[in-house]
């Protein structure tokens, strides 16, 4: 058990376990992971989409006609 005080032992890194025991080398790293993708321009991150036309101001009410609504009852 540790304590506090006592210090860590130095971690040994595990060796890579493969199908033949350990007789091929690490495999090398993909081709993928060799270089950056390219660079991407600010020009390219905006999407313009049209705008939606404004809401009706009147919410959908007839005002000329919204006194029958408000006295027939």
């Amino acid at each position: 058990m540790l304590t506090p005080e006592s210090p860590r032992p130095p971690r040994t890194p595990r060796p890579r376990l493969s199908d033949d025991g350990g007789q091929t080398p690490p495999a090398v790293p993909s081709a993928r992971f060799s270089e950056l993708p390219r660079r991407i321009r600010p020009e390219e991150m905006v999407e313009e989409v049209p705008a939606a036309p404004p809401n009706d101001p009147e919410m959908g009410r007839n005002a000329e006609n919204d006194w029958m609504v408000r006295y027939s009852a």
